[in-house]
């Protein structure tokens, strides 16, 4: 059965009186209490000019349609209580006209107002509204006792009168008043609780993106380098297979070993994440999540596998070696001889570098090392250290092959700092340097994680670069 089709304008208007308040069942009470008392105590009419002007003054039609009006005013009073208020009012004030005194259903109906007034009428119109209540109730009052007296009555009689219809009043004022107090308190928990869901969805929605970025950067500092020395020396192996087949042999050796290795990373990487649950600060790298950002893998700044094939970043510069890689990459480790995520067990540091530059030698790169170290740095600092000299020899290996490159590492008691720059070298031959790189990104991130600076550029000769300084006090904040 096909639904019928509503405009936006229908549907905004359905939807609006879908949330309008419904009568609740003490408003049903209430009316059938209205009608129920009305029906057992009719009003004597009033017999004067005034009644007979009325027209249908003291009548019992008269009076069914005052109880109906006042019934259908208090189911209402919930959605529209300003005109529920002033039904009734009007209601009081035709009775007091037409009859000579006071009914039921104008006191349990006045009074209805006067609460409906200060529980659900908005603050600017309550005051007014309730004002002309209180002095309604005394007039009427009055009135129906000056009539009933036959038109004498002494001031103290007066007085208790105005008095009685004072305290009635004002008991169902405070009625009123503690019910929206109640209402109000209700509503500002559920408004508290309405915004806790929501800031616990948006914390649940950041710890899910966290982690997807920290696993992405795991995964890739345990892989992505070892599958770039892998492909490297398998090109190697290949161009010398028939003329130097024992340099030949050694490459594959080092294919062996480095993908036992990666093997070895990613098992011991999903121990870790399997345990996160028991120590949620355990990292492979020791880094945890400050080194990276919040992003989405594959947005700017996120880690990602995709960026492993040959990303170029600063490879748009002839012979520039470029930073497409993605952040941490695992280094040259996974080269027999150097450090890796394997063999280290805690973070890599600053002592751990020489080991990074004999592994990127033993690849075939001609790679001098400058290394002063005048005091001891945190392992954070040392770490960040670490990872910018891997990834710019990373990318100077595999995008300005055949370059020299020349490390620098100087660590003071203030700061670290750390300058990796090679010379112009071949392009690399799988078009990497075609595509955009995310690598410049997160290294400059991951160096601000640690409250320092990184620079990189082109030289003049047409090499590239970068240039890091850490403070040493971040590590200790």
């Amino acid at each position: 059965m096909t639904q019928p089709h509503r405009s936006p304008q229908e549907s905004g208007l359905l939807a609006r009186l879908g949330r309008l308040p419904r009568p609740g069942w003490p408003d049903l009470i209430a009316a059938a209490l209205l009608v129920y008392v009305s029906a057992w105590n009719l009003p004597d009419p009033l017999d004067t000019s005034t009644s007979v002007s009325v027209g249908v003054a003291g009548s019992p039609a008269l009076f069914a349609v005052l109880v109906t009006v006042c019934a259908l005013a208090t189911l209402l009073r919930r959605v529209l209580p300003t005109a529920s208020v002033l039904l009734i009012g009007l209601v009081c004030l035709i009775h007091l006209a037409a009859y000579d005194s006071l009914s039921l259903l104008v006191i349990g109906a006045g009074l209805i107002a006067v609460e409906t007034t200060t529980s659900r009428v908005p603050r600017p119109w309550a005051w007014p509204l309730l004002a002309a209540h209180a002095v309604g109730a005394a007039v009427g009052i009055v009135l129906a006792g000056y009539r009933g007296a036959g038109l004498e009555m002494e001031t103290a009689r007066m007085g208790v009168l105005i008095t009685v219809a004072l305290v009635f009043v004002a008991a169902a004022a405070l009625t009123g008043l503690l019910r929206r107090r109640s209402r109000e308190r209700r509503e500002q928990v559920r408004e508290r609780l309405a915004l806790l869901a929501a800031q616990q969805e948006t914390e649940r929605r950041l710890a899910v993106v966290e982690e997807r970025n920290r696993i992405a950067r795991d995964v890739h500092d345990l892989l992505g380098h070892s599958l770039s020395v892998i492909g490297m020396q398998a090109e190697g192996a290949r161009a010398v297979l028939s003329a130097r087949p024992e340099e030949a042999e050694r490459a594959l050796a080092v294919i062996g070993e480095t993908s036992r290795r990666g093997v070895d990373d990613v098992r011991a990487l999903v121990d870790v994440l399997r345990s996160d649950d028991d120590e949620p600060d355990a990292r492979p790298d020791g880094q945890g999540g400050a080194q990276g950002g919040t992003a989405e893998p594959g947005a700017p700044g996120a880690p990602g596998m995709g960026d492993v094939p040959g990303a170029p970043g600063m490879g748009d510069v002839p012979g520039a070696p470029g930073m497409g890689d993605v952040p941490g990459a695992p280094g040259m480790g996974d080269v027999p001889g150097a450090p890796g995520m394997g063999d280290v067990p805690g973070a890599p540091g600053v002592d751990d570098v020489p080991g990074l530059v004999t592994g990127v030698r033993e690849a075939g790169t001609a790679v001098t090392l400058s290394l002063a170290v005048g005091a001891a740095t945190p392992e954070p600092v040392g770490a960040c250290a670490y990872r910018v000299v891997q990834e710019a020899l990373t990318n100077a290996v595999r995008h300005a092959p055949g370059a020299a490159v020349a490390v620098e590492v100087d660590v003071t008691e203030d700061r670290v700092e750390v300058t990796v720059s090679n010379t112009a070298g071949r392009r690399d031959s799988d078009g990497g340097a075609n595509r955009g790189g995310l690598g410049l990104v997160s290294m400059t991130e991951r160096v601000h994680a640690v409250g320092g600076t990184l620079t990189a550029g082109t030289r003049p000769d047409g090499g590239w670069r970068v240039h890091a300084v850490v403070p040493v006090s971040a590590g200790a904040a």
